[in-house]
Parts: structure tokens; sequence; C-alpha cells
């Protein structure tokens, strides 16, 4: 995935462009289910128990782990204690991966009804079967028959049987969320859908709250979904087997596809390809390097791929082998390079030079490409480049790849502005878009900014004068109800920073329900202040935009003081008070690169309870665009957007110039407009407020 392309909302990622040994990259072992530890490794699982193939995070083939049943691996899944849990036919295995590299099995508990199917060729593993872990269940995907079964975690011993219309295949688990309670995903791929049912209450009565169809690509067929996972900002990842790619669905807008990933629909062996993925393992969202990053069970190709989703590229595509257990053993293959800082842009007189970076996987040998305003430059190819009149008033950006003996790997680096800046504007005032009810999700439209380099956003949300978020966007709760609510978008470029605020609005107290469910989720509940511990960054968000944000921080009962510190150590701890809703205004410490996570950790005076922390990473750079076109079709002109950003595209800004007769609206990959004339240029704002370079209509 070495090149980007948001076409009608499809994420459209070519393979490395260097690496030839990507083609062969196709093993003999068919992965029928994945899970991760906390280290990043791959556990996959095949149709023999006997073993389970192993990759380290770096894409390093490990020694297999054993298993102590046979039979087909239908579903695998990791806890935060690093216990994995293998579903087979007739039993539940958990097994301790912190006991070494062959693991210690723990617990097993036998499976009701625990039937095995009478033919493997009318219930494939690699199709039906699956597990996942809740608060406190355990709940498996039966192969042979359309139900869910549910166990206690504890003690392993059977709850209840949840019809399904058809045979279920990936599981995935969401706390709850944006108002809603917590969530069990089931992928159907017989049916063609994924429902939704609430966690909090399986019962053998359980009817999904909402039932998604994926929809099907341009020249595809009708998706077959296969594997799930969910991360904790709502992002639905469901994996589609007939159309080799996977479609990534946002919960906080309804359920809307906001990207596919791969080449659908069309197979291929090259890096960023897929045939038939059918299981997916996704890293949490803690702050480390890897993660949000996706690895894939790759059926037909026989290997797993790791895929970073922000940045949009392929960490490795690793072929399998069928696992032999022949002890512990060692690592079989060597790593594929692999970025860990990024490069640098420094002015040198009339030019500007770009460092490599720093990189692991072995010696490398580096090549260079230039880009203005997001287009590569043609003949320049060394690290070095000469700056000329067409780079006044644009970025310019490096991107370095590095080749090894084993593959390629590409990093870019942060964009350098060439010229003198001027101070941000607002030209057209920002706005609150959305229902301002109970539930409800609000959005702050930036409105339209002059200014040189286009300026990039941060953002204030008040209920009155006190502040309650600072994200683009503001999940209505019960203490907004009947209140002031508005928005304070602040532009910051090089020339300095600029704030302009949108007119108010008044929440209802009418709570939200799900698209098809007409008794709609409980509201979004208060969290106390007292309780298990625990600190959140602005909300639990995957990203910030700006250093000032809100922490959350539920302390112990009894707890007589709370310190604050940006570094496990607490070298320099600060004493904080909450606000009543649990709130603690901090200042981050600033990265040097937005490729490094940043945290606080918070420890309680008075009490035994551990320090507790949380981790985000900065986005500062705004949305690239790729192609943007207007077409007359089905009687009416339509504004057609190819737009990406790790963050998520919130809003389009167009115009017949960039300067006047603007209008911004919610992101889509098509907007209807009047005329061709009222969208000469246009440019995005991603969900955190930077925002992108215009880019001409064509």
């Amino acid at each position: 995935m070495a090149g980007l392309a948001l076409l009608a909302g499809c994420l459209v990622v070519p393979a490395s462009l260097a690496n030839s040994a990507a083609q062969a990259a196709v093993g003999t072992a068919r992965p029928t289910a994945i899970a991760l530890d906390s280290d990043g490794t791959s556990y996959v699982g095949h149709g023999s128990g006997a073993a389970l193939s192993r990759i380290s995070v770096a894409g390093r083939v490990l020694a297999p782990l054993p298993l102590d049943q046979p039979g087909p691996v239908s579903g695998l899944a990791t806890d935060s204690t690093d216990r994995l849990w293998v579903a087979h036919d007739r039993s539940v295995s958990v097994l301790d991966l912190t006991s070494g590299p062959t693991g210690a099995v723990v617990r097993r508990f036998d499976r009701d009804p625990g039937a095995t199917c009478a033919h493997d060729g009318a219930a494939p593993v690699s199709r039906y079967g699956g597990i996942a872990l809740t608060a406190t269940q355990v709940v498996v995907a039966d192969r042979c028959t359309a139900a869910l079964e549910v166990y206690d975690r504890t003690t392993g011993d059977f709850v209840v049987r949840v019809p399904l219309t058809s045979r279920g295949h990936g599981l995935a688990w969401l706390r709850p969320f944006a108002g809603a309670p917590a969530r069990l995903f089931v992928a159907l791929p017989d049916a063609g859908t994924v429902q939704t049912f609430n966690a909090e209450a399986l019962r053998a009565t359980s009817r999904p709250s909402y039932e998604l169809r994926p929809r099907t690509p341009a020249g595809g067929r009708r998706p077959v979904p296969a594997g799930v996972v969910v991360d904790r900002t709502g992002v639905l990842t469901v994996s589609d087997l007939t159309n080799h790619a996977l479609h990534l669905y946002d919960l906080r807008r309804g359920y809307s596809l906001f990207r596919t990933l791969g080449h659908p629909a069309d197979p291929g062996t090259a890096d960023g390809y897929l045939d038939q993925p059918t299981a997916l393992a996704q890293h949490p969202q803690d702050g480390s390097g890897q993660a949000g990053n996706l690895f894939v069970a790759d059926l037909s190709n026989g290997r797993v791929q790791r895929w970073d989703v922000g940045g949009g590229f392929t960490f490795w595509a690793r072929a399998l082998s069928p696992p032999v257990v022949d002890g512990p053993g060692e690592p079989t293959e060597p790593a594929e390079p692999g970025n860990t800082v990024a490069p640098v842009i420094t002015r040198s007189g009339g030019a500007l030079l770009c460092s490599t970076g720093t990189w692991d996987g072995g010696t490398a040998s580096f090549g260079y490409q230039w880009l203005r305003d997001g287009v590569r430059v043609a003949g320049v190819s060394g690290s070095t480049y000469a700056l000329g009149a067409a780079d006044d008033g644009t970025e310019i950006v490096c991107r370095v790849t590095a080749t090894t003996t084993t593959g390629t790997a590409t990093a870019t680096s942060a964009p350098w502005f060439v010229g003198t800046p001027t101070r941000p504007v607002s030209t057209s005032p920002p706005s609150v878009m959305g229902t301002a009810a109970l539930g409800r999700t609000l959005t702050c439209a930036t409105g339209a900014w002059s200014g040189t380099p286009a300026p990039r956003f941060s953002y204030v949300w008040l209920r009155g004068s006190v502040q309650v978020d600072d994200t683009p966007s503001h999940v209505v709760t019960a203490a907004d109800v009947g209140a002031s609510l508005g928005c304070t978008v602040i532009a910051t470029n090089q020339a300095g920073s600029t704030a302009a605020s949108a007119a108010p609005v008044v929440p209802t107290g009418t709570a939200p329900t799900e698209p098809t469910d007409p008794t709609g989720p409980d509201p979004e509940p208060t969290a106390p202040c007292t309780g298990t511990p625990r600190v959140t960054i602005a909300g639990g968000a995957a990203y910030v935009r700006r250093p000032q944000v809100t922490l959350t921080v539920v302390a112990p009962a009894g707890a007589t003081g709370i310190e604050v510190s940006d570094d496990a150590a607490f070298t320099v701890p600060t004493v904080v008070t909450r606000s009543a809703a649990c709130a603690v205004a901090w200042t981050l410490r600033v990265p040097g690169d937005d490729a490094t996570a940043v945290g606080v950790w918070v420890r309680f005076a008075g009490t035994a309870a551990p320090v507790v922390s949380d981790a985000v990473r900065f986005d500062r750079t705004g949305p690239r665009l790729g192609a943007a076109t207007v077409r007359f079709s089905d009687r009416r002109w339509l504004l057609r957007v190819a737009a990406f950003d790790v963050s998520g595209v919130a809003t389009l800004t167009f115009g017949p110039s960039r300067t006047t007769g603007l209008r911004t609206v919610r992101a889509a990959p098509t907007v209807r407009v009047r005329a061709p004339e009222e969208a000469r240029w246009v440019r995005a704002t991603d969900r955190l407020g930077n925002v992108g370079r215009w880019t001409r209509v064509g």
C-alpha cells in the first residue's frame, strides 16, 4: 500500500513499487483464524489443530505454538493478560502466552453441544466459526449450526444459545460507546450481512438491533463478510471474501462506509492485494507503534499481512508453511525494513535536504521522491531538492524508500512550506452540524478561512462557559440537554492563530436509536468520579490536534489526592483536582513528529491502587485529495472527491474560487452541486480540524 487514492469511498492500495519478492509472497498453509498478543505477535490457526503459526510484529516467522487439541481451529482471541483462547469443535482451550514459546494450558472447557460437522467441505472452518471475549463472557460462533454459544468467562459454564439466521464467522465486541450499550458484531457469510447484538443482554430470544449489508464495489459481486474487528474509536472493519477487500464503517455516523482497503474486486499476490481475507485481528489503539494496525489472514494466498490503516501501507506480507512442532526453534526469516523515525527536511541556502530517517531490518539502500502539494516532482531522485519559482507558496514533502535483501518500505517527511506565511482570517463563520439531541454526534464545521499556508484547526466545545470537548465532533450528553452548546474553531499556521465561534445550539433530551432498532440504545451513562481507576485523554480519542486537552480521571474509593505526569517515572508530577464531570485540564508534551505517541500517567495518594495511563498521537496534517471532478449524472451535477486522512475526513469546502462563494458540507464521496461553476476548487478538513490544500476540480 505504497500509494493512495480514495475513489467513491474506496481506498485503493497499490502494490509496493520495488518489492519484486512481494509477487511470490504466497504460502502453502491456509490461515483460518488470527489473534495478537500485547507485543503484536500474530497467532494463526489452520484447518489442523496440531499447532498455530507465529509471526513477530516485525514480520519474522517464529517457532509454532503447539496446541492441546486436534481438529480445525475455528477462532482465536486474546485477553489483556496475554491469554490465548482457542475455539475447537468440541472445546475451548485457554493458553498462557507469558509462560514461554510453547505456552501453557491453564484451562479447557467443553462446548455445548460439542458436536462436529459430518463433512468439513459443507462447513469449512475458513468460512464458519469464531470466538470473541466480552467483559464477562466467551461467545463462540458454531461452524456447524446457525447459533452463538455463550459461556461464563470465569468458570466456562454454558450460559445460553442464541439462534442466528445463518451460520456465523467473525465476531467482535465493543464496550459501551457513544451512548449505546456494549455491542457484539457477528458476520454471517451466507446472508451477506453483519448483525449487531446488545452484548449486555444475550438471550435465547435476542434479535439484532441493526443489520449491516456491505455495498457491492464497482465491478464486484455481492459481498461475503467474514472477519470483523472494531476499535475504541468506533471504526468497524469487515473483510469481504468475494471482493478481496476490507470495508471500514464509522459507527458514530450510522454505520457509514468511509474507506475500502485492497483492490476490489480483483485478487492478487502483491503486497496490499488480497485473495479471500477470512479473518482479522487489530492491535489496540494504545499509542504504540502498532496502534490500530490490521493483521489480515489472507486465505488463498496462504499468508498474513500487516497493514497500517491510517498511513495506508503494508508493513509486510508473510507467507506461511504448515506448522511443524519440533522444539521452540529460532526465527526463520529476516525482517523487512521498518521505519522508526520519519525523514526530516532541512533548508540549506536555496535547496532542501532530506534525511533518511531511522530504520530497522538490516542494512538498507535509499531512494528519494519529492512531492509538491502532493504531486510528485519529475526528474528529482536524490536527497537534495533545488528550490525554484514554481515552489513558492507550496508545501514540499520528501518520501524515502528503504530497500534491503528482504524487501522495501517507505516513509514520508512532514511538509515544508516555501514562502512567507499570512495569518488565518475567517471569511465564513463556523457552524454546528447535526441533530442537537441526547446521544447524537455534532460536528463543528470550520467555515471558510484565508491564510497561507492553509491553516490547521483545533476546537473548543463550550457548555455555557465550561469546556466539554476539544475534538471536531462531540456526542451530546445528559449534562448538555437544555444548555447552550457551541464550538470555537482556532485556525493556526506559521504566521499565527485566529479564533472564530459558531452560533450555539440547545440540545433536547430525545434519545437516539440504532438505525433499525425501534427501542434505541440506553442514554449514555454519566461516568462516576469514583470507581475503577482510569484516565482517558480527550474522551478516548486516538488522535489530537493540539496539546491542550481534557483528561477524564476516575479515582478509587479512599483516594486522598491525584497526581498527573507526562512520564511514567513521575519526574515532575502535578497535583490536580477534577470538575464535577471528572474532567482535568492538561497540556500534553508535544512530540517531534506525529508518529510518536505521547501519554499521561496518573497515581492516587492514600490508596494502593496501581498507576493508570493513556496515550494518543498528534494529527497535524490535513487530508490528501486525489481526483476531484464534476460530472452530470442522473439529471444532476455531482462533485466527486477522493480524500484520505488518518483521523477521518469531516468536511469538504468548495467554491468558484479559493476565497469567495465557498460552501462547507459534510464529507462524502459525491456531493450534489447546482452547476460546475459552483465547484472549481475544493479542499477537505479532517475530524481534528486540519485543512488540506486546495485542489483544482477537473
